[in-house]
């Protein structure tokens, strides 16, 4: 009988058979990158995507909102009766159907302050909304308390170092 000895690390290496094992692993590397690519990352592209474009064209309806109430004197209560005021209304509502429910869009408004609320077509629905204006409310937050006095008493405690 022969001798039927183990193959060295250098004979594995240089046999017929290790450029098609680490071609199959290829193959299977990038099967696996294509379904993560498929099933994960590209459908959060997609989404950020949409909800970048909603939350600029959201922008533009502030930007409608604050042009209304400087021309008419009062915010406009709908969308259709923000879009009526410019002329590229019906084109910016084209292009925000693409990407937002607009059934369920909401735009009220009174004399002193607007809401815009709209639901990205994203697997989430995720809600966008605003409350403007916006400039008035930036600092009308808790005013902060005043700092204690400094008490007087004889420990000792909290006097200056020099006494």
């Amino acid at each position: 009988m022969e001798d039927l000895a183990a193959p060295t690390p250098r004979q594995r290496l240089l046999s017929p058979r290790a450029p098609v094992a680490v071609a199959a692993g290829l193959v299977v590397a990038a099967a696996v990158c294509g379904g993560i690519w498929r099933f994960s990352v590209k459908p959060a592209v997609e989404a950020s995507v949409k909800i970048h474009a909603a939350t600029m064209d959201m922008w533009a309806l502030y930007d409608l909102q604050m042009a209304r109430k400087r021309s008419v004197g009062v915010y406009a209560n709908g969308l259709d009766a923000l879009l009526a005021t410019t002329k590229d209304g019906p084109a910016l509502k084209a292009r925000m159907a693409g990407y937002i429910d607009l059934n369920t869009a909401a735009v009220v408004g009174d004399a002193d302050k607007f809401k815009v609320e709209l639901n990205v077509l994203d697997e989430k629905r995720t809600l966008l909304k605003i409350k403007g204006p916006i400039g008035e409310r930036l600092w009308t937050g808790k005013v902060a308390a005043p700092l204690p006095e400094a008490s007087s008493s004889s420990d000792g405690l909290g006097a200056p170092v020099g006494r």
